[in-house]
C-alpha cells in the first residue's frame, strides 16, 4: 500500500472512532507526523494505521483510547520512533532542499519584481537558510505543543507565533538590505518579466497536472501578483500607481488576496482530509 493510499485509509477509518477517541488519536497523528518530518513517510503512516487498528479493536471491546494507551501516549510514541529504521542522510536533507528551492523561487520573484530588477544571489541564499531554519523550528514547536493542555498552550502559542513572525520578517528584510549591496546582478526589465511569466507557467502546469487542489487559490493569487507587478513596472502604466489612494488600495487588495488564498487552501485541505 502506497503512502497516499494509507493516508486515505487512515482518514476513512478515523471517522469510525468515537468523538473522545478521535480527539485522542488525532493528537497521536499530529505528534507522529511532526516528529517524523525527516523520517520515512511509509514507515510513519504504517505506524499510524497500526495504532488506529488497535484503537478500533479496543473501542469495539468498550475500552477508551485513553485507557488503552494511557493519558500520556508521548512516551510510547517516542519508543516507537527509537525502534524505527534509520533514514539516510540524503533523504533527511531532501526536505531542506525542497524548502530551499521554494524559498529561492520566492526570493527570485521578489527581486525580479522590483522597479530595478536584479538577480540577488546573497538574498536568495540567506532567505533559503532562514526558511529552512523556520520550517525546522515550526515543526519542533508543534511537536512539543501537541500534548500540552489547551488552556496553557494557547497564550504561549500566540506569543511564540508573534515573536517568530517578527523575527522572520526582520530576517527577510535584513537579507534583502544586505543582498542589495552584494552579489546583485541587474537585468533588463522585459527579461525579468519574461522569466516570471515562464516560471509561473511551469509552476501552474505542475500543480494542475498533479491535481494539487489546495494550491489552486495560490495560483490565482500568484498570477494576480504577476499581473500587478508587471503593470506597476511598465513605463506605459507606471504612473497609474503613483497616487497614494492607489498604493493603499493595492496593498489592501494584496493582503486580502493572500488571506483568501490561505483560507480557500485550508478549506480544501480539510475537505480532502475527511
Amino acid at each position: 500500500m502506497v503512502v497516499e493510499e494509507m493516508i486515505e485509509k487512515n482518514n476513512e477509518l478515523r471517522d469510525k472512532l468515537t468523538p473522545e477517541n478521535k480527539e485522542y488519536y488525532e493528537k497521536i497523528l499530529l505528534y507522529t507526523r511532526f516528529k517524523g518530518l525527516f523520517g520515512d513517510d511509509e514507515v510513519i503512516e504504517t505506524v499510524l494505521l497500526n495504532i488506529l487498528y488497535d484503537l478500533l479493536d479496543a473501542q469495539e471491546s468498550g475500552v477508551l483510547a485513553e485507557d488503552y494507551f494511557g493519558k500520556e501516549p508521548k512516551a510510547y510514541l517516542d519508543e516507537l520512533f527509537q525502534e524505527m529504521p534509520q533514514v539516510s542522510l540524503s533523504k533527511k536533507l531532501s526536505i531542506f532542499y525542497m524548502v530551499f528551492g521554494i524559498s529561492s523561487g520566492f526570493s527570485l520573484f521578489s527581486t525580479l519584481t522590483q522597479k530595478n530588477p536584479s538577480i540577488n544571489s546573497l538574498t536568495i541564499l540567506l532567505n533559503g537558510l532562514i526558511s529552512m531554519l523556520l520550517v525546522f523550528s515550526v515543526f519542533k514547536y508543534l511537536e512539543k505543543m501537541t500534548f500540552k493542555v489547551k488552556k496553557q498552550s494557547k497564550m504561549i502559542e500566540y506569543i511564540v507565533v508573534f515573536i517568530m513572525g517578527l523575527l522572520l520578517m526582520a530576517s527577510y528584510i535584513g537579507s534583502v538590505v544586505i543582498g542589495n549591496h552584494f552579489l546583485s546582478i541587474p537585468i533588463p526589465l522585459y527579461l525579468s518579466i519574461s522569466v516570471i511569466v515562464i516560471a509561473m507557467t511551469v509552476v501552474s502546469y505542475l500543480i494542475i497536472k498533479r491535481k494539487n487542489k489546495p494550491y489552486y487559490s495560490y495560483l490565482v493569487f500568484g498570477w494576480g501578483i504577476t499581473l500587478f507587478t508587471t503593470i506597476n513596472r511598465l513605463p506605459q502604466t507606471q504612473k497609474w500607481f503613483e497616487s497614494e489612494p492607489i498604493i493603499i488600495a493595492s496593498i489592501v487588495l494584496i493582503l486580502l488576496g493572500s488571506f483568501l488564498a490561505a483560507k480557500f487552501s485550508q478549506k480544501t485541505i480539510l475537505k480532502e482530509d475527511k
